[in-house]
């Protein structure tokens, strides 16, 4: 996976999709590992969550490659600092697509949790505390009355419901500005001072009317990826203009989760630092342009 061959993908096929980007990956874990890499057991593990953290945390201590590291994590932090430019050089419904069924997946692997979070984890989960249940809905809860409903898969696929008093939500903010609850939010975007990120899902489809699946979630978070429209090369605000035509903010900029929908590390610590970084260069930048 190099950005050579990542360009010269663009340029024969016109576009890029997962699967481009999944058959390059995998050729390199190939080659790493000797044997073909084992997806099935990323995607459908037949371990529980339990034995799958005590595994991992066992791998972790004593490394799966020769030099005591993990190959796998090895070869992606390899590709991370290439991630924001792959997300952005996916068309719109692949950037859609890999939101809505491979975010979880990318995040475990690609921002994994510290060791002693992982072994206080696991000492819950081995002394019946905590217990870890695979929802089957979006959002995973529910207010009803004075209690909050789940609705989850039963260990033999069945549909369960539970009710609890109490909830602590440790999701983080969201991506979908349209849904912040704060007042400034709903004003920036009243005001039109902000606006979500536009998606052109007709035209990436190339042919004929895009995924009936890919209109409605669009149309669930007001439209594209539901997070505020900026220049990712600058974090400056963008929006629509009187005439249709682009303004890019002179003073506004955005990062963090409400930037999600183009900039796929957002809410990592790591990419918070890469986008400061961008924006204070961006002001040094015009600083010195306007003092020669």
């Amino acid at each position: 996976m190099t950005i050579e061959n990542i360009q010269a993908l663009i340029q024969q096929k016109g576009e890029l999709v997962l699967e481009d980007l999944f058959g390059l990956l995998d050729r390199d874990l190939k080659q790493a590992y000797g044997d073909p890499f084992p997806w099935k057991n990323l995607t459908d593990p037949e371990l529980t969550p339990k034995e799958r953290l005590h595994e991992h945390i066992l791998e972790a201590r004593h490394g799966a490659g020769p030099h005591g590291d993990i190959i796998r994590q090895t070869i992606l932090q390899q590709v991370f600092p290439m991630v924001r430019q792959l997300y952005l050089a996916l068309v719109p419904r692949e950037r859609m697509r890999l939101n809505r069924d491979f975010s979880t997946l990318f995040f475990s692997y690609a921002a994994p949790m510290p060791m002693i979070n992982a072994e206080k984890l696991l000492a819950l989960m081995q002394s019946g505390i905590v217990a870890m249940r695979r929802v089957v809905q979006s959002p995973p809860f529910k207010v009803k009355g004075n209690s909050f409903s789940f609705t989850f898969q039963g260990p033999d696929g069945e549909k369960r419901e539970e009710k609890h008093s109490c909830v602590v939500d440790a999701r983080g903010q969201g991506r979908f500005y349209q849904r912040n609850p704060q007042i400034l939010a709903a004003n920036l975007l009243e005001s039109g001072t902000v606006e979500i990120e536009p998606l052109d899902l007709k035209a990436s489809e190339g042919k004929g009317t895009p995924q009936k699946e890919h209109l409605a979630e669009a149309a669930s978070v007001g439209g594209g990826t539901g997070s505020i429209w900026i220049d990712p090369h600058t974090h400056r605000i963008q929006r629509t203009g009187p005439d249709g035509g682009l303004i890019v903010s002179e003073k506004i900029y955005a990062v963090g989760a409400m930037t999600r929908g183009q900039i796929i590390d957002a809410s990592m610590a790591h990419g918070s630092a890469v986008s400061t970084h961008t924006i204070a260069q961006d002001w040094i930048t015009q600083i010195f342009s306007e003092t020669v």
